[in-house]
């Protein structure tokens, strides 16, 4: 008869996770890794309305961003996404004219003429898509998740153990699982200390390796935000920030999200045009509230701008009437008797 385990038992593996323990020395799955979470979450930053069921918006905006574009192309009567080759002969601005594509599971491959059998959306004006960007931020992060793996593993050691001989090192190396596995052991004085010298390890770099290290991984993740239209200031001062240096990377994270918001907005134009759909886009998630916040700090700037204006306006008041008020008051008082 089984034994009854109960169901929080996290023996159980439920969720298939198998082996969890990563290994950081695969460093070209860490870095694909963190482009894929990177992707995952710029999964969230447009919201489609009137897309076709043919067309799921995860596929749509994977296809764009990771390829720099997608094809929206008509196959008996339904549209699909598609991705494919660009090519064909250039127009007068060196841009493609043809998508080829090919799909096995509709049995479908053709190429297509650019504006006429199908349509693209790009994701900026160069093709380039979201992967370069994310895998320069990845590869660097990559680099500094190993360096910190590493000094964090030197720092348990604070002691360099050394044995001249297979006997002192073997008394050595019990010594030290039983230290590991938390249990009390006892060493004989004499052979083992006389075999075993220990010396400082590790010493020199003290914390500051891992502070400089942590501070480094924060700096990176936050250009990566930034660079995607999110706001992540790092703050080098170590203290609190004021209102405007909150607000200072606004400048630098709308611009690249406007040009993606554009090139969809510009894209799905000719593809209603063109299949007769109504599909819009627009900023969502943490993006919309970013760019909420600009436009509101813009109001704020024109309404305090318009009233140190009227301020100014009142200040320089013409000074004549207000002495031709005092001349008037002077005339117009009652003579007086002598």
């Amino acid at each position: 008869m089984a034994k009854n385990i109960p169901s929080w038992d996290y023996g159980i593996d439920y969720l298939h996770l198998g082996n969890v323990v990563y290994d950081f020395t695969d460093k070209t799955r860490l870095i694909n890794d963190l482009v894929r979470y990177m992707l995952i979450r710029t999964q969230a930053m447009f919201e489609y309305t009137g897309l076709p069921e043919t067309i799921p918006q995860k596929f749509l905006e994977g296809y764009i961003q990771s390829a720099g574009f997608s094809g929206i192309v008509e196959v008996r009567g339904e549209l699909y996404a598609m991705w494919g080759g660009l090519g064909g002969v250039p127009n007068v601005y060196y841009q493609p004219t043809v998508l080829t594509v090919a799909n096995p599971a509709l049995n479908y491959d053709a190429s297509l003429e650019i504006g006429k059998d199908c349509e693209i959306i790009q994701n900026d004006f160069l093709f380039e898509g979201l992967k370069p960007l994310c895998s320069r931020y990845a590869t660097l992060l990559a680099e500094n998740f190993i360096s910190i793996r590493m000094a964090s593993i030197n720092k348990r050691t604070q002691t360099f153990l050394r044995a001249d001989n297979d006997r002192d090192k073997k008394a050595a190396d019990k010594f030290v699982d039983d230290l590991v596995s938390g249990k009390l052991s006892a060493v004989m004085t004499t052979p083992f200390f006389d075999g075993i010298t220990a010396q400082p390890y590790g010493q020199n770099s003290g914390s500051s390796q891992i502070t400089e290290l942590t501070e480094l991984h924060q700096y990176l993740e936050s250009k990566w935000f930034n660079d995607l239209g999110l706001q992540a200031n790092y703050n080098m001062k170590r203290e609190s920030l004021s209102a405007a240096e909150l607000g200072l990377n606004n400048d630098i994270m709308l611009p690249m999200i406007d040009q993606m918001l554009l090139c969809r907005q510009q894209g799905l134009e000719k593809v209603n045009s063109m299949f007769g759909t109504n599909i819009s886009v627009k900023l969502s998630s943490a993006w919309e509230d970013v760019q909420l916040e600009s436009e509101y700090a813009i109001q704020e700037m024109k309404s305090e701008a318009e009233g140190v204006q009227t301020s100014g306006l009142n200040e320089d008041s013409d000074p004549e009437d207000e002495s031709k008020e005092g001349d008037d008051d002077g005339d117009n008082r009652p003579e007086q008797d002598d």
